[in-house]
């Protein structure tokens, strides 16, 4: 039976079309379509994200991107399903704490910590930052790196599916990271945005959250400089 990667590369071959040439147009991962097509799952991320790259490499192959969809999900049906079940363990027989253990000692514990909240509350004030140095130092937790300021003109990047998005704020290291479909990211910018992504059409970018700015009414790739007024 033919696997779902073995379709991909197939399809690819017939069309004699190779992964790096896909890679370049679509700006997915080299090593990611090579997982793909080796049926590699366990090391790719998410389902979600998967879907967004199938969708991808299926649009510059010309196939349709549901119907591929379909076939992937189809597969990964089949094989959960060839999976061994795991064998059902009898749950440990629960043991009956004494009276002590289970009454006096949770209200022990719950004492102490009442009596050291109280000594620690007076000595040090608490300092709360600003909601919006707050929202942009959570926005840097999954690049392991600054990738813009935390002042300037607020923008908000979103997306209606699933797509990879490469960006380079001012004079700060250029990231991608993939976005899934219907969320947004918020970031600051003083002086320049260099953003470009496989579909423009389904990107927005913009000053207000609610507001839906496409950055071209082309669907193909494209870079785009932006000056910040």
């Amino acid at each position: 039976m033919e696997t779902f990667g073995q379709y991909l590369k197939r399809e690819r071959t017939l069309r004699q079309i190779n992964l790096k040439e896909i890679s370049a147009a679509t700006k997915i991962n080299f090593h990611i379509l090579k997982k793909l097509e080796a049926d590699d799952f366990e090391n790719l991320p998410s389902p979600t994200f998967v879907k967004g790259f199938i969708k991808a490499y299926a649009s510059h192959l010309g196939l349709r991107g549901k119907d591929v969809i379909v076939r992937y999900e189809a597969y990964l049906a089949q094989k959960f399903k060839e999976l061994p079940q795991p064998t059902l363990q009898k749950p440990p027989t629960k043991k009956i704490k004494p009276f002590w253990q289970k009454f006096l000692l949770p209200i022990g514990v719950a004492i102490l910590v009442l009596a050291g909240f109280f000594f620690y509350s007076g000595k040090k004030p608490h300092i709360e930052q600003k909601p919006e140095i707050q929202e942009a130092l959570m926005m840097n937790v999954d690049t392991n790196q600054t990738w813009y300021p935390l002042e300037g003109k607020k923008y908000y990047l979103r997306t209606y599916l699933d797509t990879w998005i490469k960006i380079q704020v001012d004079n700060f290291n250029t990231t991608s990271f993939p976005m899934a479909k219907d969320t947004f990211k918020t970031f600051y910018a003083k002086n320049k945005i260099i953003i470009f992504t496989s579909d423009p059409t389904f990107v927005s970018l913009s000053e207000e959250k609610e507001v839906f700015n496409p950055l071209s009414h082309e669907k193909k790739p494209q870079r785009f400089i932006m000056t910040v007024q």
